[in-house]
């Protein structure tokens, strides 16, 4: 036989033998398996390694525990399959506990990504204000010109014209994971849409001119919003309307951003390329 036709008869049975390894791979061992081996004459230990090495789903009800010792599964056996359903069962109700948003997780703010099952709930990385700056020449010489009445603002802003954190949707559904022990809420926060330059994200922290200021975040930039309380220290937070396209971000209006103030705040964007 030729170098050549053993390459071909040797990819003729991988080809042929192919498929049987990839069910044997992903196999999924039952009560009907096990009886199976059991009625081999199998060792015990021998069908206990099996089990502890596979994918498993057993039945472990009483009917279903006198079938198997009917069907000479060993007692050993049957115990590693109680086993081994029991840690499934855990596994399963801790992966659907996680999924629920009762169910608590480390302190912050969360984005409910409804478009991604397996990753529902997405953490918003908290950022810190990196510049602020107040007035300038042109606003000095708006209120000598004006004899102080014009306006000037003091803004403090984010680097990066855009947050890391993108969400494609309009209706955004926002989870706060607090700690009860607190007794904060959502209240105590502000909803801001910031203003977009170049190189940055800004927010009007505080306006004024000769006969008065006022400090604090501008009423314009800020987004009403509706929060419902779910369990002890979680809440679910939507905004009133749909947002539209831009950048946002959650302050905590006990520490809200003051000039030259290295504050954090909970920044995201809503990219309307993706409608709801």
């Amino acid at each position: 036989m030729t170098t050549q036709h053993r390459m071909k008869k040797a990819l003729f049975i991988f080809c042929l033998c192919f498929p049987f390894l990839a069910i044997a791979q992903s196999e999924t061992l039952t009560n009907t398996d096990i009886i199976k081996l059991a009625k081999l004459d199998l060792p015990a230990a021998a069908i206990i390694s099996k089990i502890k090495a596979s994918n498993t789903h057993f039945d472990v009800g009483v009917d279903a525990l006198v079938a198997l010792k009917t069907n000479g599964v060993p007692g050993e056996v049957i115990s590693e399959m109680i086993s081994a359903q029991s840690h499934e069962a855990k596994v399963e109700a801790s992966y659907r506990d996680y999924r629920d948003p009762r169910t608590m997780r480390k302190y912050g703010i969360y984005y409910y990504n409804k478009s991604d099952t397996n990753n529902l709930f997405v953490p918003i990385d908290p950022t810190v204000i990196s510049n602020s700056k107040s007035g300038g020449f042109g606003a000095a010489l708006a209120r000598q010109y004006s004899y102080g009445l014009a306006k000037s603002t003091a803004t403090s802003g984010l680097s990066g014209p855009h947050s890391r954190r993108q969400i494609p949707h309009t209706k955004p559904r926002f989870y706060f994971y607090l700690d009860p022990a607190s007794n904060m809420s959502p209240n105590e926060f502000s909803l801001v849409r910031m203003k977009e330059r170049t190189d940055s994200r800004q927010i009007i922290v505080s306006s004024g001119n000769a006969y008065g200021s006022d400090v604090g975040i501008s009423e314009k930039q800020k987004v009403d919003f509706s929060y419902d309380q779910v369990a002890d220290g979680i809440y679910k937070v939507y905004a009133k309307e749909p947002l539209e396209g831009g950048e946002y971000c959650f302050i905590y209006t006990g520490s809200a951003p003051q000039l030259f103030s290295k504050d954090k705040v909970y920044d995201f964007g809503i990219d309307i390329q993706v409608h709801d």
